[in-house]
């Protein structure tokens, strides 16, 4: 019931704020049927396929008022048939359905910067840090505030948080961060854009300590750009600031792209790694922390990798993408993965095996797309031992999923 008020509040809200200057109206449809023959991990040969339909529906809503502009999001986030609320009469709804996924107002400070105060998402650079990760159907958002600044010398972005879980206790759950914060530079030319970033981070050493454990990482990021090449590369390096656990590790990545044919085909080459801990090395944690960075549209369409190997990870890749008409495009990847460190025993080599991605996309409007996808892994020894899945007959591990994606919205204005 409590959800329901919140919900026509804020549809009410609409007729309110559109005697305003302006409202921008939106609404978001995501609908996607996945079908798992291992999808984030290899299945039995004997264990069903699972066929399954999530969907994400979205109100948005942006109101802009002088130096003001405020911004609300509610989602309801499902998977079909998951409804707790039902009789055997029919299905009525979920109890746990209704969220708050983005709620924030922009303050214009001055031409050049702003103050943004709220839940909102953050995308930065490459993504590997700070991303709004859009397979996920929740997406990530950010309670925080955001101070902005643009100017012809360079870009500045400001974030500082602090969270609690409720106002009566200082305890936090250690799995979340207690506090995230960064400072990022970047300036942009016409041939390339090079960007600084800079993030604090803080967990609570346990469920029942208040002591906090930070953490800082370091990272350049640049971006060149001609007629038809593209490369980028971007290094990170992370480190402890407290001194409970000490904390030494890196990440790098090297892309290289061309595009033929009047940019309707790309092709990009990459190198991926990920620092891990070394069995010779127990003194110092050296697996690279990915925060709350992208990992489904990096290391496989399948998610074998969404959590990185204590031993680190190295991703090879080739990259094809054709527009075969104005309308529909396809998208082909290889990949070949192999751990930074060797498994303790030495009875299992690097190599993680090799994945193939297939993603078809089909523009229907300029405002609805219809996406499918297929992937396959080919299993290595090492793999199976990551995945415990040793001495156990296998299913070729795939998926294969179609989506459709509908995004729509009307400006009013006074």
């Amino acid at each position: 019931m409590k959800k329901s008020i919140i919900a026509i509040a804020f549809l009410l809200s609409l007729q309110t704020f559109s005697q305003e200057e302006k409202l921008i109206i939106g609404s978001e449809f995501r609908s996607r049927a996945l079908l798992d023959m291992g999808y984030k991990s290899p299945k039995g040969f004997f264990d069903a396929p699972m066929l399954y339909i999530s969907q994400r529906t979205r109100l948005n809503a942006e109101f802009q008022k002088e130096i003001f502009t405020a911004y609300v999001s509610m989602q309801d986030v499902r998977i079909w048939g998951d409804d707790d609320l039902y009789s055997g009469s029919g299905s009525f709804g979920n109890s746990q359905s209704l969220l708050l996924h983005q709620a924030w107002v922009n303050i214009g400070c001055t031409e050049k910067s702003s103050l943004k105060i709220g839940r909102q998402m953050f995308s930065y650079d490459d993504q590997r840090l700070l991303s709004s990760r859009g397979w996920n159907d929740y997406q990530v958002t950010y309670d925080a505030f955001l101070f902005q600044r643009k100017d012809s010398l360079f870009d500045l972005d400001l974030g500082l948080s602090y969270n609690a879980i409720n106002s009566k206790t200082v305890f936090y759950d250690p799995v979340k961060y207690k506090s995230l914060n960064f400072i990022r530079l970047a300036k942009e030319q016409k041939k390339f854009s090079i960007s600084l970033i800079s993030i604090c981070s803080a967990k609570t050493k346990s469920e029942t300590s208040e002591k906090l454990l930070f953490t800082s990482t370091h990272g350049i990021n640049l971006i060149g750009k001609s007629k038809n090449w593209l490369y980028r590369i971007s290094t990170y390096y992370q480190h402890n600031i407290s001194s409970d656990e000490k904390i030494s590790a890196y990440c790098f990545s090297l892309n290289f792209g061309k595009s033929f044919s009047n940019n309707r085909i790309k092709s990009e080459l990459g190198f991926d790694y990920i620092s891990g801990n070394n069995e010779n090395n127990l003194t110092k944690n050296q697996r690279f922390d990915l925060l709350y960075g992208r990992r489904h549209a990096y290391y496989g369409y399948i998610d074998y990798f969404s959590s990185t190997p204590s031993q680190g990870l190295q991703d090879i890749f080739l990259k094809n993408s054709i527009n075969i008409n104005k309308k529909l495009s396809v998208e082909a990847t290889i990949h070949s993965f192999l751990l930074s460190e060797e498994i303790p025993g030495g009875l299992y080599d690097k190599n993680l095996g090799q994945e193939a991605d297939l993603v078809l996309k089909y523009k229907i409007k300029d405002y609805g797309i219809l996406e499918s996808g297929y992937s396959y892994y080919f299993r290595s020894k090492s793999l199976n031992h990551l995945k415990n899945v040793e001495n156990t007959k296998l299913f070729p591990p795939q998926f294969f999923y179609i989506m459709l994606s509908v995004k729509l919205q009307k400006e009013l204005k006074k």
